[in-house]
């Protein structure tokens, strides 16, 4: 059960980076377009 619950932490780490990732890339084009 340990195995699983490390990788479901590591799983979600990854999902928050790479929306985080996503948003600061939608922040930058909203930026440029004076939204």
């Amino acid at each position: 059960m340990h195995n699983y619950h490390q990788t479901a932490a590591a799983t979600v780490n990854r999902w928050l980076v790479e929306w985080q990732a996503f948003e600061t890339k939608v922040e930058r084009i909203s930026t440029k377009h004076g939204a």
